[in-house]
C-alpha cells in the first residue's frame, strides 16, 4: 500500500486521532486493522517487507544480512512497538507475518 492510499484510508476515520507509524517502512505497510476492544485504528506492516526494507541500501543507512535485519527489527522495532503498547498508547502499529504452510500439497 502506498503512502498516498494509506493516508486517504486514515483520514476517512478522523475520530480516532493521531495514528502512529513505523517512520522509514512506509513500503511495508500493507493496510489498517480496527480493534473493536479499545476503539483503535492500527497500521499494519508486513514483518518480511520489514526486512526487505533494512537489507536493501537507503542512502547509506541500511544495507544489512538477513540475519542483521531480524536482530535490528526485532530489537529496536520490535521493541519499541511493545514499549509504547505497555504505555497503553493507542493506534499503535501492528506488525504481521504471513501463514507459513508445511503441507506435502
Amino acid at each position: 500500500m502506498c503512502m498516498k492510499c494509506l493516508t486517504e484510508e486514515l483520514e476517512e476515520y478522523p475520530d480516532y486521532g493521531p495514528v502512529l507509524k513505523m517512520d522509514g517502512f512506509d513500503d511495508a505497510a500493507v493496510g489498517t486493522v480496527h480493534s473493536a476492544d479499545d476503539d483503535s485504528l492500527h497500521i499494519v506492516y508486513d514483518y518480511e517487507k520489514c526486512l526487505s526494507v533494512l537489507m536493501r541500501d537507503m542512502d547509506g543507512m541500511f544495507d544489512m544480512s538477513r540475519e542483521e535485519a531480524i536482530e535490528y527489527f526485532e530489537y529496536n522495532c520490535m521493541g519499541s512497538l511493545r514499549s509504547l503498547m505497555q504505555g497503553a498508547k493507542k493506534n499503535v502499529p501492528v506488525v504481521m507475518e504471513g501463514l507459513k504452510c508445511y503441507c506435502p500439497n
